[in-house]
């Protein structure tokens, strides 16, 4: 699990959606032990490099914080968000993972309506994803805590009655466009051969992101201490 004392609201380099999404979809929902139904996706992230596996496990807590918001613990069924009622906050957190399990259709369904809240499926497992992943591939823990919190009562906005699926729409599409910028320049800077040209062009999507207020392009510009 994340940090209690992470309050930062900027996620740190991410997976494109396309890759997260491809990862996902790789469940085997036909099983019925949850290890066999993430084996595949376990076997492939842990294929890939390091930080791409780091990458994965900072989208998921994006998702996981995007899906945290008031109006999406009120539709929980039994277990939904009341005022002054008892309400489990790892309940809404697994319910959350079943969300995002379930693939970018589904997720994006709930996400934009909170009435599509599962009121009785959770897949707590998949926070273990990653670190399952590195271990296989490095035989030891990730040991890395995600820079956005994913825990219940981090997204201070959803939380704050002032945000609407609507706007979290926009904002959620604002990132990932400034992600992808980002994603790419890195792509740039990591290649040994590349090019005068490349390595302008890769910072002039850094300057682009950076324009988008992402967090990782600023601090790469040194605009942030």
């Amino acid at each position: 699990m994340n940090s209690e004392s992470n309050t930062q609201e900027t996620p740190g380099p991410m997976m494109s959606e396309h890759t997260f999404w491809k990862i996902i979809s790789m469940f085997h929902w036909n099983k019925k032990n949850s290890d066999e139904i993430l084996e595949p996706a376990i076997k492939y992230l842990s294929s890939l490099k390091s930080i791409h596996i780091a990458r994965f496990q900072e989208t998921l807590a994006y998702k996981l914080y995007m899906l945290d918001t008031r109006e999406h613990a009120k539709n929980l069924g039994a277990h939904s968000y009341r005022e002054g009622l008892y309400f489990s906050v790892d309940w809404f957190l697994y319910v959350r993972c079943y969300v995002v399990a379930r693939g970018q259709a589904f997720y994006n369904e709930v996400l934009n309506n909170p009435k599509k809240m599962p009121e009785d499926s959770e897949f707590e497992e998949m926070l273990y994803m990653a670190n399952a992943a590195y271990k296989r591939r490095k035989h030891k823990d990730l040991n890395r805590e995600t820079l956005l919190d994913y825990e219940t009562y981090s997204n201070q906005d959803g939380w704050s009655g002032n945000s609407n699926s609507e706007n979290t729409e926009s904002e959620n599409v604002e990132l990932e466009n400034a992600q992808d910028l980002f994603l790419k320049a890195t792509v740039l800077l990591e290649n040994t051969s590349k090019s005068k040209e490349d390595s302008m062009q890769a910072w002039r999507l850094v300057a682009k992101s950076a324009t988008k207020d992402f967090l990782p392009a600023k601090e790469l510009l040194g605009l942030v201490k």
